[in-house]
């Protein structure tokens, strides 16, 4: 697993859904009846804790499935954050989370195995520290000298390019301490669920924003 903290990464998710038409029901009731008593009554909901280079992190995966909305798709969601070590945590609570994270990664895995396809969005956000980065378009784009305007300044933008697999989407905030906020989000129509998928997904991420974030120092 990747340090995000290490990437400036605030948070990533991983949103969609997984088909189960035919035998894909059973086959989904077959993996994750392993892993989580009373499925499908019980859905898959788990918060695991992992740490890397002394950076804790929290990754949070959630499967559910409604047969009375629809037949043919479970929704799937998977999260990851760094979190502080600040923030205190029971010996009882490390562990458990710990060990849900080694369920969460043998779930992944499996699903790996099962054949089934699925249909996720990424979203991934960043945040540079103060002046360590700008934007391929200087920010703010416009300032407002009016008082009595209702805003001050134009301060972010949204950049789309569309795909074969649906719509790359950039967007580019400067925060009043001159922090740079760049949020992702791009469809992964035929990714593969496994226990890899938060760091391919993170590095997917990554080459996209090269084109849209420079260091201080380097031209446009």
């Amino acid at each position: 697993m990747k340090n995000l903290q290490a990437l400036n990464i605030d948070s990533m998710a991983l949103v969609g859904s997984i088909h189960i038409e035919g035998d894909g029901y059973a086959q989904l009731s077959d993996v994750l009846g392993r892993h989580q008593n009373n499925w499908p009554r019980r859905s898959v909901d788990k918060l695991g804790l992992y740490e890397i280079q002394g950076v804790r992190h929290h990754l949070g995966l959630n499967i559910e499935v409604n047969r009375r909305e629809s037949s043919n798709i479970a929704r799937f969601n998977l999260e990851a954050h760094p979190f502080s070590n600040a923030e205190r945590l029971r010996d009882l609570t490390r562990q458990r989370q710990e060990h849900q994270f080694a369920e969460i990664q043998a779930i992944l895995a499996d699903l790996a195995q099962s054949g089934l396809t699925s249909r996720i969005h990424s979203h991934i956000a960043w945040r540079f520290p103060p002046d360590s980065k700008r934007s391929i378009i200087s920010l703010p784009l416009m300032t407002i000298q009016n008082p009595t305007a209702p805003f001050s300044e134009v301060s972010g933008v949204r950049l789309r390019k569309a795909t074969s697999g649906g719509f790359i989407s950039v967007i580019l905030d400067l925060l009043g301490d001159r922090s740079l906020v760049v949020t992702v989000m791009f469809p992964l129509p035929s990714v593969k669920i496994s226990d890899t998928l938060v760091d391919t997904t993170t590095q997917q991420g990554c080459q996209i924003i090269r084109d849209f974030v420079l260091d201080q120092d380097n031209p446009v």
